[in-house]
């Protein structure tokens, strides 16, 4: 998606139960971004609770603190280095990549 400002936003969701080598994808993820120079800055967010496709509300307790909680990645940047970082995200597989074009003051 090209945008008309020169800057997208860009929101990854996917849970933290989620994997990619083995390796924790949120980790993955927030160290590739962050080691290859893919984007100026991201934030990772934890959710209190969600539920997705399946209709399942999972939320963290006391009892059970690791829910499979959905994690939100987001950043923003160029057009042009946003877009090369959505296509190295989505070739990770296991997240939902929504973008949308911003201005920034």
């Amino acid at each position: 998606m090209e945008s008309d400002t020169g800057h997208l936003m860009v929101r990854v969701y996917f849970n933290e139960g989620d994997r990619a080598a083995k390796e924790s994808l949120a980790k993955k993820l927030i160290k590739e971004l962050h080691d290859n120079h893919l984007v100026a800055g991201a934030t990772l967010q934890r959710a209190l609770a969600g539920f997705g496709a399946h209709s399942i509300i999972h939320e963290a307790t006391i009892l059970h603190p690791e829910a499979r909680l959905p994690l939100i990645l987001e950043f923003f940047d160029t057009a042009a280095r946003a877009e090369v970082a959505i296509a190295h995200i989505k070739a990770t597989g296991s997240t939902t990549v929504i973008s949308w074009p911003i201005s920034i003051d």
